[in-house]
């Protein structure tokens, strides 16, 4: 039997399934270089969620600040207000 061990490569999590598990690819290019490849870095990593979620990297966790936003009033809401604001406040 072969068993396959994730680690993340930011905090040493393991785990059995890649399911939860993201590979990060970071890519540097020296600015200016005229040719294709010049001085260009490329890093792979493979990193789990927690710390995708630390750094903000999953859409997931910034939906939950989305969800708690109220939206904004409507023309009839606008209307409404500025005509109970007029009968309260007569001239």
């Amino acid at each position: 039997m072969i068993v396959t061990t994730y680690t993340c490569d930011r905090c040493n999590h393991s785990q059995d399934e890649g399911s939860q598990m993201w590979e990060i690819e970071l890519t540097r290019k020296e600015k200016g270089l005229k040719f294709m490849g010049a001085q260009k870095t490329k890093l792979n990593a493979l990193w789990c969620r927690s710390c995708m979620e630390a750094h903000d990297l999953l859409p997931s966790a910034s939906l939950k600040e989305v969800e708690n936003i109220k939206p904004p009033p409507t023309i009839e809401d606008i209307i409404q207000e500025m005509i109970e604001d007029a009968l309260s406040n007569p001239i």
